[in-house]
């Protein structure tokens, strides 16, 4: 019963650290995407999940995407294999 309960914590371990990587990597793509979209798509393409950043200025809007940005590589750095 012991050896279970440890097996299983080990498991929880796991897929813990295997979420918050994935959390991570997706959170840094997204971050890059949103700093390099407005460079590449048409200045009247207007994607609403991005527009809201825009609302307290290019200042902050930029402050978010890089917080973004960095908290999705500080998490896949913290939590990536070191197999």
């Amino acid at each position: 019963m012991l050896r279970q309960a440890q097996h299983d914590g080990l498991l929880t371990i796991h897929l813990i650290t295997f979420l918050m990587r994935e959390i991570g990597i997706f959170l840094l793509l997204a971050g890059l995407i949103a700093m390099v979209a407005p460079f590449l798509l048409p200045s009247n393409f207007r994607f609403p999940l991005l527009d809201w950043m825009n609302n307290w200025g290019p200042t902050a809007a930029w402050l978010i995407k890089g917080g973004i940005s960095l908290l999705g590589l500080a998490l896949w750095l913290r939590y990536r294999s070191r197999d």
